[in-house]
């Protein structure tokens, strides 16, 4: 069967909508952890903050989210780790805690 640039149009609106459903689902796992984390009674982000910078350098790059995700045996690929962090809203080489 041979596809037409209509026909590619349409697959490629298909993929694009089935990731933009993907990244909703995401967003709304990562919500309802967060709210549960928040309503923890002994949930501190301060904390959570320092246990990922444990150089205590005021900051958490790619390198601090490589060794806290490692030794906590997740291996994450380079891109999950940006992804990481341009979804937290740093400025893709670092988060500062504000």
């Amino acid at each position: 069967m041979k596809l037409n640039g209509e026909s590619l149009g349409k697959i490629y609106i298909i993929y694009i909508i089935r990731i933009f459903e993907q990244e909703i689902k995401n967003f709304r796992a990562i919500e309802n952890l967060r709210e549960i984390l928040q309503s923890s009674i002994d949930f501190n982000t301060l904390d959570c903050f320092n246990a990922i910078d444990l150089d205590l350098v005021g900051f958490i790059d790619y390198s601090s989210i490589n060794i806290f995700t490692r030794s906590n045996n997740k291996v994450l690929s380079d891109e999950e780790i940006y992804a990481f962090l341009r979804a937290i809203g740093g400025d893709a080489d670092k988060i500062t805690f504000n």
